[in-house]
């Protein structure tokens, strides 16, 4: 059943990946939080206190520290040796 709710969890990622992080108050991510909280027992990324996903947690890593702050892209991390920043 975990792989079945991280495939739910994959589809609305694939649905929702061009809404912006600000936007996390639609009603299309508040549809995903509420089909991902039906099947919480089986949920592994983070909830809140009361174990409930929320917009703020939906799509962080399973790690801890991974719900603090801001969602920051990975290519913002790292530098990058291609197109205008090419040596």
């Amino acid at each position: 059943m975990e792989y079945a709710v991280e495939l739910i969890e994959l589809y609305w990622a694939s649905l929702l990946w061009t809404t912006p992080f600000n936007n996390y108050t639609t009603a299309t991510v508040g549809a995903a939080v509420t089909e991902l909280n039906a099947h919480k027992k089986f949920y592994a990324g983070p909830k809140n206190a009361a174990g409930n996903l929320t917009p703020h947690l939906l799509f962080r890593g399973p790690f801890v520290g991974e719900d603090m702050g801001p969602y920051v892209s990975q290519l913002l991390l790292l530098s990058a040796d291609f197109g205008a920043l090419a040596d």
